[in-house]
């Protein structure tokens, strides 16, 4: 499965690419201040909120919801991913609950469990265009009426017509990890590059032909890790030992997604530029984040 092995692979160094803890600290002050009135409202009648992360990754969300009094359950199609967020949770003395599933295939033993549903960091994107009305009719199912969704994506009306390639490269150590898009006709691309930065000595034995005893080691420990987990397909080492991974992206329009919620039985759509409640706007916003009610 194509998108299991994407991220299993990633999860390794995802905390790192995305700097787990500085990301974490915004993201709990920007869900604070998002959510501020629910979070009230349930405090005044004395009501606990459960809300379902769904695309969990490492945990941001699940940690920075639980962190504001807020029962979650993470959702995600990897289980590397999910080790990872159980093992970010345990630092914040939180006991995550998890569930390993596609979004298209939440059992029918969640349904209207939930009064939040976030989707963020761009997972939408990650729902083929076939699967996209099944994914959000799921979210409106585990809802409880009166319940509320959060989807957070790139703005990718913006993303399309300007058709960017990198958005972002992130140092680490003696690793730069670069991440970014080629476009295709209606399906994108993403990819994630994991280069490896030779120090003087490396280039110097490299030139008189020796190679480190280290390095020798460490491109053996990933090659056989690689092979157990990825598929050569989507992903390749080159002969340097830098990683790349690739995993096709699908750009969900504004006016898509609008359609396939309201289809799904959604009210009282709102519309922000990021989760710090910006105006959207379909030229300028880079992300895209979407908030409405179950009836």
């Amino acid at each position: 499965m194509e998108k299991e092995e994407f991220y299993d692979s990633i999860s390794n160094f995802y905390d790192e690419m995305i700097d787990f803890d500085k990301a974490l600290i915004r993201r709990k002050e920007l869900l604070a201040e998002f959510l501020s009135h629910d979070i009230a409202k349930a405090n005044f009648y004395w009501r606990k909120l459960y809300a379902a992360d769904l695309g969990c990754a490492t945990g941001i969300d699940s940690i920075a919801l639980s962190q504001l009094g807020i029962d979650v359950t993470s959702f995600d199609i990897s289980g590397e991913m999910i080790k990872k967020a159980k093992a970010n949770a345990e630092k914040f003395h939180i006991k995550l609950k998890t569930v390993k599933t596609d979004l298209a295939e939440i059992a029918s033993d969640l349904d209207d469990n939930f009064n939040l549903i976030i989707s963020s960091s761009n997972t939408p994107a990650n729902i083929p265009f076939d699967q996209i009305q099944i994914v959000l009719d799921n979210f409106y199912r585990i809802l409880k009426p009166a319940g509320k969704f959060i989807i957070q994506l790139l703005n990718y009306d913006k993303m399309l017509k300007e058709k960017t390639p990198t958005f972002a490269r992130t140092k680490i150590n003696n690793e730069e990890i670069t991440r970014g898009y080629t476009y295709g006709e209606d399906e994108m691309q993403f990819k994630v590059k994991k280069i490896t930065q030779k120090s003087e000595i490396d280039e110097l034995n490299e030139k008189n032909g020796l190679a480190s005893t280290d390095m020798r080691q460490t491109d053996l420990r990933s090659s056989k890790d690689m092979t157990k987990k990825v598929s050569h397909k989507n992903n390749e080492a080159d002969k340097n030992g830098n990683d790349e991974f690739s995993s096709t992206i699908y750009p969900h329009r504004k006016s898509e997604l609008e359609k396939y919620l309201l289809n799904s039985g959604f009210i009282k759509l709102e519309f922000f530029g990021g989760l710090n409640s910006s105006p959207f706007d379909i030229e300028t916003s880079k992300d895209l984040v979407i908030t409405g009610i179950k009836p």
